[in-house]
């Protein structure tokens, strides 16, 4: 059986705003709508208790065994590719010179293929303008630790948490092969949101990391 997967990440979009992005698709205005719900009623019934992404780690490895990847890992060179281009997005702007391009309607009974590519290669391409721009420019301290998911003895997938200490953000993805499994690995990563938590600004700013929590604890 294919394995699948699930993150939860906050990451910064095309356009410089910070996006949550979830597994699976859903109608926009549903989703919307559910969303704000969602928002107010963790707002309402949750206590913030933040902890640092140091003391994330320190949980992380205490609990689940997790373990740090070689920064001369492929897996953490992609990932550490990704994030530093998505912080170039939200904070460095400036630093791409492809202008944002503009997304054409979208008829889905008869799409234009030819207008849709062309779309995708601008975003490509401004997308690796941001992986290219100097490490320097937008330091981090980033680092992925592993959680292997185990049942009955054996090893069915891997956790993955990654984590920023300057900014003091992480995110979770992880594999799964059956609806079982999935459950396990969504209650490890539901665990690790409890953990980490938000504050009171983070929940009155609506911030990123709160965000994330609401994400982990509805969409999942």
């Amino acid at each position: 059986m294919d394995k699948k997967a699930a993150a939860i990440g906050i990451i910064g979009g095309s356009d410089g705003p910070t996006s949550v992005f979830t597994a699976g698709m859903r109608r926009f205005s549903f989703r919307l709508l559910r969303r704000r719900r969602q928002i107010a009623r963790i707002r309402r019934r949750v206590k913030p208790d933040p902890h640092t992404v140091e003391e994330l780690i320190a949980y992380l490895e205490k609990l689940y065994g997790a373990e740090k990847l070689p920064e001369s890992s492929t897996e953490y060179q992609e990932q550490y590719r990704c994030a530093k281009a998505a912080l170039v997005f939200a904070e460095k702007p400036e630093l791409i010179k492809s202008p944002v391009p503009k997304a054409p309607p979208v008829d889905r009974k008869n799409p234009d293929r030819k207008a849709l590519d062309a779309y995708f290669d601008k975003v490509r391409k401004r997308q690796e303008e941001a992986e290219a721009v100097p490490s320097s420019q937008v330091p981090m301290e980033f680092a992925i630790y592993r959680i292997p998911l185990m049942e009955n003895g054996k090893k069915y997938g891997d956790l993955d948490v990654t984590t920023e200490r300057l900014r003091q953000t992480a995110g979770v993805s992880y594999s799964y092969r059956g609806k079982r499994q999935r459950d396990q690995a969504k209650a490890i990563c539901r665990d690790i949101y409890r953990y980490f938590g938000f504050s009171e600004e983070d929940a009155r700013t609506g911030s990123p990391r709160f965000l994330e929590f609401v994400t982990a604890f509805t969409d999942l």
